[in-house]
């Protein structure tokens, strides 16, 4: 009877670490997007002209492992008094990697495999206890 109990836990554990896993990483996927798309959308509030400032550039930034060096920044010029001041131009870099990106994700996915691991852990206990 032991045996059948702990194998029926174990059971859980992985469906539901599954589950959970699945879930958390779309969750991180799509926050990481939506923060991405944000965080574009927040550069053109400043008081600066950008060139190369682009969405797809700063996403090929976040998920490219083999994004070409002039794809990772973009240059700003400020603009002061109503004015462009193009001799301050600078070369400022998209605030994004794929190892952040992936790592983000990944860690997402253990969060879930391990919290719904767990409540699949607990939910086996509870019906055995209730039989």
């Amino acid at each position: 009877m032991v045996k059948k109990n702990t194998f029926k836990r174990a059971a859980y554990a992985v469906k539901y670490g599954t589950i959970g896993a699945i879930g958390g990483a779309l969750a991180t996927t799509v926050a990481i997007s939506i923060f991405g798309v944000v965080a574009h959308g927040l550069g053109y509030i400043g008081e600066d002209t950008r060139s190369n400032y682009s969405l797809k550039n700063r996403f090929e930034t976040a998920y490219c492992l083999d994004t070409p060096e002039n794809h990772k920044y973009y240059y700003a010029t400020p603009i002061i008094n109503g004015y462009e001041h193009g001799n301050m131009e600078t070369k400022e870099y998209y605030l994004a990697s794929p190892y952040t990106t992936y790592g983000t994700t990944a860690a997402g996915a253990i969060a879930g495999a391990i919290l719904l691991g767990g409540a699949g852990i607990a939910l086996a206990k509870r019906k055995e206890n209730t039989r």
